[in-house]
């Protein structure tokens, strides 16, 4: 699906469904951002905090989905310094 569809279809009223492996607070948090009335949509230290917040629960979920896969997910995860 090109952008302009995304955007024509959630300017509709339509949601994008939960990615594959996407975890569902992340989901719930694209759908906030998705909110018709601009108001409803999350503030960027409303993401920035819940982010944060789910780092490790959703670093400890990749870690398990990829396991065996190669290098550690782990391993400078959302290190930005």
């Amino acid at each position: 699906m090109s952008n302009e569809e995304v955007i024509k279809y959630v300017r509709t009223d339509n949601v994008l469904r939960r990615p594959q492996g996407t975890p569902q607070e992340i989901y719930d948090l694209m759908l906030d951002c998705w909110a018709i009335n601009p108001t409803d949509r999350p503030k960027a230290i409303e993401i920035s905090n819940g982010l944060e917040r789910w780092t490790p629960d959703l670093s400890a979920q990749i870690e398990v989905k990829c396991r065996g896969a190669g290098p550690s997910l782990r391993q400078g995860w959302m290190d930005f310094n």
